[in-house]
């Protein structure tokens, strides 16, 4: 008897994940993980970093409302199949000299489908005004 529930369970198992389902994976994340967020320092004008997404995203840059926008990135989206694929993709940050004396603050957000609904994922972006000695 105990041999007959058991293959019930596990027919009923397999059967439930083996469903076909639009919507399996959905991540979406930067890597390296950096919980300070990406430091650049005074004289850094180029950086990047990495998103993974299993879905299609768009990028865009938030800046302070009396901030100008001090940084760009490349590419600001990634288009594919959602459920088909993933990408790791690099962006590129580039910017200018800091020689204002004050930190530099700023934002990339990612704009990505999430199984509730829209969701921001976003990267804090710093830009000290004095050099690396840490690591010339």
């Amino acid at each position: 008897m105990k041999k007959i529930i058991s293959l019930g369970v596990l027919i009923a198992g397999f059967f439930a994940s083996c469903t076909e389902s639009e919507y399996e994976y959905h991540q979406t994340y930067f890597t390296p993980q950096e919980p300070n967020g990406k430091i650049l320092y005074a004289d850094q004008v180029v950086d990047s970093t990495r998103l993974v997404s299993y879905d299609p995203w768009k990028a865009s840059t938030i800046f302070n409302t009396d901030e100008q926008p001090w940084f760009t990135i490349t590419p600001t989206e990634c288009d594919f199949i959602a459920g088909e694929q993933f990408a790791s993709t690099r962006i590129d940050i580039n910017t200018s000299v800091n020689n204002t004396g004050k930190v530099r603050v700023g934002h990339i957000s990612i704009n990505t489908y999430d199984i509730k609904s829209y969701q921001l994922i976003g990267l804090n972006v710093t830009q000290y005004p004095w050099h690396n000695i840490t690591y010339p």
